[in-house]
């Protein structure tokens, strides 16, 4: 499935919008993925140095993808 991604045409594209990126996306298919692992849910210090600051960026961002996601079908 790796083959069929374009991710670098598709980070261009979504932080273009509103500085965001999704980990996958097939134009062909109009499909895109998201993993989310745990740094989306809950602290972790690698990707939250300013702690709970950080996470509640984090969980904005997803619910502005998820939005996002869902306009554009």
């Amino acid at each position: 499935m790796q083959d069929d991604i374009d991710t670098k045409a598709l980070a261009y594209a979504w932080r273009r919008k509103e500085g965001l990126h999704l980990d996958g996306y097939n134009e062909e298919l109009s499909l895109a993925f998201e993993y989310s692992g745990n740094q989306h849910y809950q602290i972790v210090p690698f990707f939250h140095l300013q702690g709970q600051m950080n996470l509640d960026a984090q969980i904005c961002r997803d619910w502005k993808k998820k939005a996002l996601c869902y306009r554009e079908g």
